[in-house]
């Protein structure tokens, strides 16, 4: 007696995620919604990867790409057997990209008419690619001038800002103390001031006092 027995093979196996439910994106660096998609590893046991469907059930993402912060995109993943993976992917956006901070790079003025810390201070442009800054939010983070004003030498000022991120970026000005002051020579009651450079000799001062009757 013969009998025939039919066995079917079911696939009861639902695919599986490979890649990380976290993605990471910075702003230097943005995916779109079809680029967090196609990040997606999967596999499954029976079906090649481009048979699984990627279904997406609830998407908090698109449209914020360029905004940071973290969002959730809830998935349906399926193979051809409707074996389905309910899925969830965070996504972060990052602020990765530094402000930016200008001004002078370097500034002369004489011992006798100091430049304050103000107005050094409304030299510097500060801006940002996501944070509004102001001149207010610019830290000093090195002075060596400020306690130098009337010493001739060179000095440095370092200014700092930092957007909401915690990107920083830095701006220094090397400022030049100069005298810049012409000599001043007294004899007796005569004052002679002479310009910045110039030569004035014993011999100047003795035909001076000749001529002065001293």
């Amino acid at each position: 007696t013969t009998k025939n027995i039919s066995v079917r093979v079911a696939d009861l196996t639902p695919p599986v995620v490979l890649s990380s439910d976290t993605i990471t994106v910075g702003l230097s660096n943005p995916l779109s919604f079809n680029d967090v998609l196609n990040s997606i590893v999967v596999s499954d046991n029976y079906d090649d990867v481009g048979d699984v469907l990627i279904q997406v059930e609830l998407d908090n993402f698109k449209g914020y790409e360029t905004i940071p912060g973290v969002y959730n995109i809830e998935l349906l993943i399926a193979d051809t057997a409707d074996n389905s993976l309910a899925y969830s992917l965070i996504v972060v956006v990052n602020d990765d990209i530094v402000p930016t901070i200008s001004g002078p790079e370097g500034l002369s003025t004489s011992y006798t008419n100091a430049y304050n810390i103000n107005y050094l201070l409304s030299l510097i442009d500060v801006d940002d690619n996501y944070d509004v800054l102001t001149t207010s939010d610019i830290e000093i983070i090195s002075n060596t001038y400020s306690s130098q004003t009337t010493e001739v030498g060179t000095y440095i000022v370092t200014f700092e800002i930092v957007d909401a991120a915690g990107n920083t970026a830095s701006h220094s000005i090397t400022i030049e103390v100069v005298d810049d002051q012409a000599p001043k020579i007294y004899l007796d009651n005569s004052l002679i001031t002479v310009t910045p450079h110039a030569v004035f000799s014993p011999r100047d001062a003795l035909n001076m006092m000749i001529k002065n009757k001293e």
